[in-house]
């Protein structure tokens, strides 16, 4: 079952109710208010949204949620976001919402960019093995843009420092920008 996402709101009908907020928490923050059923007044001025478990904030406008970083690209660029592309924050911080730390990515690539940690190292895509001469296990996943089949690089290492080394090399050729490494201040 595939579910197609709501498209955001027209960049003009967004610019009626919210601007751009470089310096404010959100990104956002309320102009004229009229157009929104229940507005309230004492708002006007005031950053737009509340903040998810997630990190992420989001806004209401007529009785729809809609996530902050989306209407900040589309308000900056005064342009939808293309179907099948979303936004991401380049330093996966979900709450940074500046124009700077925005980009349109592919499903793939934001995925790349995620902060989480999948291993009990502590370390992303570094793993334990059973061998005491190479316990440490460098994997890195990803998709082959031109023919879209998966791509899988893996080794182990003597020393943790190596295979870290080894994870951030490869994480960068096969994701490129978008690669969660040390250098790229996601992953440590």
């Amino acid at each position: 079952m595939t579910t197609d996402r709501i498209p955001e709101p027209a960049w003009s009908e967004i610019a009626r109710v919210l601007e751009l907020d470089p310096n404010g928490p959100t990104g956002l923050r309320w102009k004229d208010r009229a157009a929104i059923s229940g507005w309230k007044k004492h708002k006007l001025g005031l950053p737009a949204g509340t903040k998810t478990k997630k990190g992420y904030w989001r806004v209401q406008i007529n009785g729809k949620n809609w996530m902050n970083h989306r209407l900040v690209w589309i308000l900056h660029h005064q342009l939808q976001i293309p179907i099948g592309m979303e936004v991401d924050h380049r330093d996966g911080d979900p709450g940074n919402n500046r124009v700077s730390n925005l980009r349109l990515a592919k499903p793939t690539q934001n995925m790349a960019n995620r902060k989480s940690v999948w291993s009990a190292t502590g370390h992303r895509n570094i793993h334990r093995t059973d061998s005491n001469v190479s316990p440490w296990r460098a994997r890195v996943w990803g998709r082959d843009e031109i023919t879209g089949k998966s791509v899988c690089q893996s080794k182990c290492f003597a020393l943790l420092s190596d295979a870290l080394a080894f994870r951030d090399r490869i994480a960068g050729e096969i994701h490129g920008e978008f690669a969660a490494t040390a250098t790229s201040g996601i992953e440590s």
